[in-house]
């Protein structure tokens, strides 16, 4: 996931589990839902807003890949470089 993420410059990994990445996203103004509907409506990408988190959070999405397959994760960062608003 982290060498993924290295090929855009739009996405920034903060932090990154065995399960999960935690990205900040580059829509400014844009709170963390609004974020992750659109992804998931446009883009068929779910995600979770950095706002379930807690306050201060609505620049980050979660990335939650606990069960998915490595043959399903090269296609996701083309859909994120595929996701401009």
């Amino acid at each position: 996931f982290r060498d993924g993420l290295a090929r855009s410059n739009r996405w920034r990994l903060v932090s990154l589990g065995a399960y999960f990445a935690y990205v900040e996203h580059h829509y400014d103004g844009k709170p963390s839902a609004g974020v992750s509907k659109w992804l998931a409506d446009a883009h068929n990408l779910l995600t979770i807003p950095g706002s379930m988190f807690g306050a201060g959070q609505d620049r980050f999405i979660r990335f939650a890949f606990a069960n998915v397959g490595d043959a399903m994760v090269p296609p996701i960062f083309d859909r994120l470089e595929q996701a401009v608003a």
